[in-house]
């Protein structure tokens, strides 16, 4: 099932969905950010719920929160995906990171714009739920505009279009493969043709 089959039909019901996606996302985020921040890659259930019950409660006594308890439980979901997703696969994203970074230090990739980029990155590649790379590409944006340093965004649209093209012509290259092997490879029939020749 793809986000838009997920999305409710109504204007206000998609403009919902989404404002749960993107919490969703700076959730996971802020997950990955830590994990970074202490190099302690771990997706157990009392670290998963330690962090759920901070980020859920994050305002001092009198503040109210930004997020109803509904769109909290709705955005976990998704959050839970996208922390477990990233964390499991670490290594491999950050490779892909890398390489499109190209002339670009890894380790100087800010802590935060790291995190935006891994999630994303996840998305593109691994398309849990059905996001498309287009929808990754531009809720990193908008989370690095909202919560990163000037021109963050632009680094982090740069970097996540060249492994959205890099995917992209991996997949071509793939199915080209495929298809070629598909036109060299003899038919059950050929075979069978050719060996009741031979025994004539």
């Amino acid at each position: 099932m793809d986000d838009k089959q997920e999305q409710p039909a109504s204007n206000l019901g998609a403009t919902l969905f989404r404002k749960r996606r993107t919490l969703s996302r700076i959730l996971a985020m802020q997950f990955v950010f830590q994990a970074d921040l202490k190099n302690r890659w771990e997706t157990a259930p009392v670290e998963l719920e330690y962090f759920k019950e901070l980020a859920q409660n994050p305002y001092e006594e009198g503040e109210a929160p930004s997020f109803t308890e509904a769109d909290f439980k709705a955005a976990w979901k998704y959050a839970d995906i996208l922390i477990k997703g990233v964390v499991d696969n670490h290594c491999e994203l950050d490779a892909q990171i890398a390489d499109a970074a190209e002339n670009w230090s890894f380790h100087r990739i800010s802590l935060l714009d790291r995190s935006i980029l891994r999630i994303a990155t996840f998305e593109i590649l691994k398309s849990p739920n059905g996001v498309t790379p287009a929808i990754a590409i531009n809720e990193a944006v908008e989370i690095a505009k909202n919560y990163s340093i000037n021109n963050s965004s632009r680094f982090v649209n740069g970097i996540l279009d060249k492994i959205r093209k890099t995917l992209t012509d991996r997949e071509l290259s793939n199915q080209l493969t495929s298809q070629e092997e598909k036109t060299e490879s003899p038919s059950d029939e050929t075979i069978e043709s050719t060996e009741g020749e031979e025994d004539k």
